[in-house]
């Protein structure tokens, strides 16, 4: 899920703390990303076949910069800005409703940091602070749960199952994943941390898609949850762009030198269904204010890659930079704006769009 912009920052703080936490296991990976047969995007028909759904816009509905996109029937559309906005939109685009309000009454929430989509029954939580807000889809509040883990990001497996995202936070626990019930009872603590940086948040869980995949930024392994287990289910390896963090500096000062220093890639973004591996996937060029990036494609029947090369220099709110859903019938959802040359421009004040491919037209 994208909620920090990268392109334009590659290490600033907000950028290299997220995930240099991970765990290096010794473990051979399944997934080698290589440079040797690329397609540029101007080659590729996926995303000329593409649908666009603008979101309608209004003074009273307009959404913030670098939104997230989860699924049911209709879209909703979070953004964390001012204390986070929760917008639903019908599946043509048509604003319904907002959910939630930030305030400091009873039924509202001071600052959101994630949401989850219940598809099941029908209802959307909301991570704001030491609670889990509880609305239904039209925005009626429901229910509110106190939790002691000061989490970034969460995934609701049920209405007693959470699972909460607390980063590198030593201050807090020596682990950076707990799954909980909905008593706030640890029921097991998973990602032992390995560095002493800072915390930062960032998306995790890939929620509303077939399968309810995890990963962390500057780790090379991937997982998925599902009934009550996280499982690691690929490892990738970048062959010379793999970042050796056993060397890298402890202080976190120092750190972002040495990144900057370095030519490395990582998985930004990561989706799967029964048939396909999605990785959006950013290579730091040493020295440089400016990262490649590639949209990954892999067909689980037939074993075939296929790398396709993001358009240099594009501007950060284009919807190739946000990939969020990937469905069992394989579409793959982005949200922002057509953006595909870099002297591509917003005209007026206008809502993103959600996008969509479908994968089998590779």
């Amino acid at each position: 899920m994208n909620i920090i912009k990268w392109k334009n920052i590659p290490i600033l703080l907000v950028y290299i703390l997220i995930g240099c936490t991970s765990q290096h296991e010794e473990t051979e990976a399944d997934l080698s990303f290589s440079k040797d047969a690329i397609y540029h995007f101007n080659k590729v028909a996926l995303f000329k076949s593409k649908t666009v759904i603008p979101l309608e816009t209004k003074d009273d509905i307009l959404i913030d910069r670098y939104p997230s996109l989860l699924l049911d029937e209709d879209f909703f559309i979070y953004s964390k800005k001012n204390g986070g906005k929760i917008l639903r939109f019908d599946p043509n685009g048509k604003f319904k409703n907002s959910i939630g309000q930030v305030g400091s009454g009873p039924e509202e929430f001071v600052e959101a940091t994630d949401i989850n989509v219940d598809t099941e029954n029908k209802t959307i939580d909301i991570l704001a602070l030491n609670a889990i807000y509880e609305y239904t889809y039209t925005g009626d509040f429901i229910n509110k749960i106190q939790i002691e883990q000061p989490a970034f990001s969460f995934y609701k497996e049920s209405k007693e199952l959470y699972w909460l995202y607390v980063g590198n936070n030593v201050s807090y626990n020596d682990f950076r994943l707990f799954k909980v019930n909905d008593k706030d009872e640890i029921l097991d603590s998973y990602l032992k941390n390995k560095y002493n940086l800072l915390p930062i948040s960032e998306t995790n869980f890939h929620k509303t898609g077939d399968l309810l995949t995890f990963h962390e930024s500057f780790n090379n392994d991937l997982y998925m949850i599902a009934e009550g287990n996280i499982k690691k289910v690929h490892t990738v390896s970048f062959g010379n762009m793999n970042l050796n963090l056993d060397n890298a500096p402890k202080d976190p000062i120092d750190f972002i030198s040495y990144l900057n220093q370095n030519h490395y890639a990582m998985v930004r973004n990561y989706l799967e269904n029964k048939n396909y591996i999605y990785l959006q996937i950013s290579e730091h060029i040493p020295n440089s204010n400016e990262n490649k990036f590639y949209h990954w494609f892999i067909n689980k029947k037939n074993h075939t890659n296929t790398i396709v090369e993001q358009p240099a220099n594009i501007p950060s709110d284009s919807y190739l930079y946000a990939p969020q859903v990937l469905t069992a019938d394989n579409k793959l959802y982005f949200l922002g704006y057509i953006l595909e040359k870099e002297d591509d421009e917003i005209i007026g004040e206008e809502n993103p769009s959600v996008v969509i491919v479908n994968i089998e037209n590779l």
